[in-house]
Parts: structure tokens; sequence; C-alpha cells
């Protein structure tokens, strides 16, 4: 049974814990991410369609339309599988109704915090267009590789932005968990990663090295369905039970699985900035 730390943890123990909660909330939480993924599943069905016949003026507004209102569906349901797991996480499980309603209420702060990053990540991105479009072509003539070209040219322009990244990505949790609102999230987030920052990149790559090796495990498995069947190939998708069964099945793991040990992470972050925050209170009445 899962039993939240109240304490500091080490990474091993962070990660622990957050695998503990994964295990405690998936049975709860499964059926919320079954329904997030499914909401995208047009986008997956539609897409080699319009690759193949690209969508007339008339068309564009209605598919424009149509990936917000998925966005929004979407950004609610995380929200509200967030919830769900944080109240587990707690010892005090809210219903699905109680999450969802936790989900479509937080949606205007999550939607404008997550706008806010967004902005802040294209910022960071222009010095690396730039520095690309002055350098690239010389090192192009150098004859350096593609592959080493391209390389580089992703360590330029992401390079920034996965730093920033490190500072704010617990602003959704912020968000759902402690019910701030946009701008606060992001404050916060960057609060209690400060001084731990080299810590709490090191936590986010190992989860990252978890989600790569299943996305690759589920490719492997995508791309020997495509190999083998012959109406898949001539279709260009992939059959209608991956994209309905084993896709929606995969998503609704990976995504409980994540918010699991990425909320596990930001447990540990709150406790130490706030163990720091109390004792710096006490050494002052002092």
């Amino acid at each position: 049974m899962y039993r939240q730390p109240i304490g500091p943890q080490i990474i091993g123990g962070v990660l622990d814990s957050g695998f503990n909660l994964f295990r405690e909330c998936l049975s709860k939480v499964f059926v919320l991410a079954v329904v997030a993924s499914l909401i995208t599943l047009p986008v997956n069905l539609l897409a080699p369609v319009f690759m193949e016949n690209p969508p007339t003026l008339g068309i564009i507004p209605v598919v424009v339309c149509g990936l917000i209102v998925m966005g929004i569906l979407v950004t609610a349901f995380t929200g509200a599988i967030i919830a769900r797991i944080d109240s587990i996480a707690r010892g005090a499980p809210l219903s699905m109704r109680d999450s969802l309603s936790i989900g479509f209420r937080r949606l205007p702060a999550t939607i404008l915090s997550g706008l806010v990053f967004s902005f802040g990540a294209g910022l960071l991105m222009i010095p690396g267009l730039i520095l690309i479009s002055l350098f690239l072509p010389s090192i192009a003539q150098a004859g350096t590789g593609v592959v080493w070209r391209l390389l580089a040219s992703l360590i330029v322009l992401l390079g920034p932005v996965s730093a920033y990244a490190v500072w704010f990505v617990f602003a959704p949790s912020a968000v759902i968990v402690d019910r701030l609102g946009p701008i606060r999230s992001l404050s916060y987030s960057r609060t209690i990663v400060h001084g731990r920052w080299w810590r709490t990149a090191a936590l986010l790559t190992m989860l990252g090295i978890v989600f790569i090796a299943l996305y690759v495990l589920v490719g492997m498995v995508a791309g020997i369905v495509f190999a083998l069947g012959a109406s898949v190939s001539v279709a260009g998708q992939l059959p209608w039970y991956f994209q309905l069964i084993l896709g929606p099945f995969v998503s609704a793991i990976a995504v409980p699985l994540m918010y699991s040990l990425l909320l596990s992470i930001y447990y540990d972050l709150k406790t130490r900035y706030e163990g720091g925050d109390l004792a710096a209170r006490i050494a002052a009445t002092a």
C-alpha cells in the first residue's frame, strides 16, 4: 500500500515512491487515461488522409476548431488524472466525478500557465534559430556530416529550452494540487527547484529514459505489425485495432506512470523547500 513520504528522500527513494503510487492509482485513473487518449483518436485517423488529400480552405477552420476542442478536453482530463492521483497519494481518493470537476474548474489556469510557459520557451528558441541560420551554412561547407549538423542544431535549439523546462515543469501540478494561479504556479515551480536544479534534472532524465524505453518497445511492435500487414502497407497507417485498442491501452498506462513519477518528484521538492523554509523561520526567531 502506498504511503506518502513525510520527509526528503534520496533519488532512488523518490523513484520507488513514484512507482508505488503508480501501482496504487492505475486502476483508479485507467478509465480517465483511456478517454483522454481516445479524444485524440480523430487526429490519428485523419492525419494520413489529410497528408494525401490536403484539406480545402473551407475545411481548415473546422479542423482548427476541432483541434482546439480536443486540446481543451485533453487538458481537462489530464487535470482530472493529476487530481485523482494526488488524492490517492494523500489517502483521500476523489471520485471520478470530483476529479473531473477539478480538472474543468482549473482549466483556465492550466491553459494560461501552459501558454505563458510556451511563450517563454519560444523566446528562448529565437537566439538558437539565429545561430543556426548564421553558422550552419559554414559548418556544412566544412564538410561536417548531416548527423553531426543535425545534432549540433538540436543542442543549440533545444538545450536552453530543456534547462528552462526543468524550472517550470511542475507548474501543472501546482495548478491542480495546490490550486495556484497560472503565474503563481510557474513561480512556485521555479522556487521549489531553486538550488536543486541538477538533482531535479537527473530525476527527470531518468523518467525520460523510462518512457523512451516504453515507447521504443511500442514502436517495435508497431513496426512488426506494419511490416507483416499487407493492407497496412497499402493504406499507410496502422490497423484499426492498433489505434483503437493497443494505442489507448499503452497511453492509459504511460500517462498515470508519468504523472505518478512527476508528482513523487514534486512532493519531494515541496518537502525539501518547506523544510528549509521552516528551518530559516525558526533560525530567524531564535
